[in-house]
């Protein structure tokens, strides 16, 4: 009987093994299932990120390319416009040497250090327009061109309009 009675013993005590092993189981892979979808959640985040840095990386390596052509040692420092009659007077000169008229224009003026800032309506040759662009970027004058639209007109005629920004020299 003795034997019996083990026996029963030993097949209660398997089971309940068996059972803990099962739970043991079933736990670790629930918490491998959420360890799994963290990790999902925090990879993506990190994609997020690293696109993030990369912007603000290509944004900081722009500006130092804008700052180191303000003034590269060596050569004639870019300089900015006195007022909104110089930054003009620089758009106007480019225009007119490339065969564009320009209709309408309008500024704003700005104290020393202000943002200066130049529309235009133009009408003329398409390569016109561009060696007009290239003149522009060429000029000793640190300007930048925020809003530029063209439209395509009879005999390789272009018409368009840009706004120009720059700032006033500080006194």
């Amino acid at each position: 009987m003795t034997t019996e009675k083990q026996k029963k013993t030993y097949i209660f005590l398997l089971s309940i093994v068996v059972v803990l092993l099962l739970a043991a189981q079933f736990f670790l892979q629930q918490t491998f299932r959420n360890t799994t979808a963290e990790l999902a959640r925090v990879s993506g985040n990190l994609d997020v990120l690293k696109k993030t840095v990369d912007d603000r990386y290509a944004l900081l390596e722009k500006y130092k390319s804008f700052e180191s052509q303000a003034a590269t040692p060596g050569e004639s420092a870019r300089v900015f416009p006195e007022n909104a009659l110089e930054l003009f007077s620089i758009v106007d000169r480019a225009m007119k040497d490339n065969f564009l008229e320009h209709t309408n224009r309008s500024s704003s003026s700005a104290e020393p250090g202000g943002v200066l800032q130049l529309q235009i309506t133009f009408n003329g040759p398409y390569y016109g327009v561009m060696k007009a662009l290239a003149t522009l970027r060429e000029s000793e004058y640190i300007m930048r061109i925020s809003d530029f639209r063209i439209t395509a007109e009879a005999d390789g005629k272009v018409s368009g309009s840009m706004t120009i920004l720059s700032h006033a020299k500080q006194g």
